[in-house]
């Protein structure tokens, strides 16, 4: 059974109308607020050093990996804070000594971690996932096995 031309005729034009009309546009106001999230996964966090007989330093390493979630352009930055004394295997406090640090690493820094606080030891622009290592040194120990301990944070400014 044909259709009648005049009912095609009527369905293209309304078609046709269809297709030719403007598109309906409208602005709606939004307010996103972007909320920070840090993750902070460390491999240790008790350094452990061992000083061989003729040596005057030893290494040890922490493995990270940071995720942050924040506003572009802010300043992300991964501190280590000794939390206790470098102690001598039989808990002894150490004698002399001075743990220097590098990073391997995008963003990573090198340094001295002091005995008495904390510092930057990574430092970033906005957020992202960020993994790397902080090698530490222990120089000008006797020879023996020594450990501290450390907590990495992370701090966005």
């Amino acid at each position: 059974m044909a259709l009648p031309s005049v009912l095609v005729a009527a369905v293209l034009s309304a078609v046709t109308a269809m297709v030719q009309s403007p598109l309906a546009t409208a602005s709606v106001p939004a307010t996103v607020r972007v909320e920070e999230r840090i993750s902070l996964s460390v491999s240790t966090g008790v350094l452990q050093f061992v000083v061989e007989h003729g040596a005057s330093q030893a290494t040890a390493g922490i493995d990270f990996s940071a995720g942050v979630r924040a506003i572009p352009g802010r300043d992300v930055q991964l501190i280590a804070e000794p939390l206790g004394e470098l102690e001598r295997t039989g808990g002894t406090p150490a004698l002399g000594g001075e743990l220097h640090f590098a990073g391997e690493g995008d963003g990573t820094l090198s340094g001295v971690l002091p005995s008495d606080g904390s510092c930057i030891v990574a430092r970033w622009a906005g957020g992202g996932l960020r993994r790397g290592r902080i090698l530490f040194t222990l120089q000008g120990a006797a020879p023996g096995v020594y450990s501290i301990p450390v907590r990495l944070s992370v701090s966005v400014q």
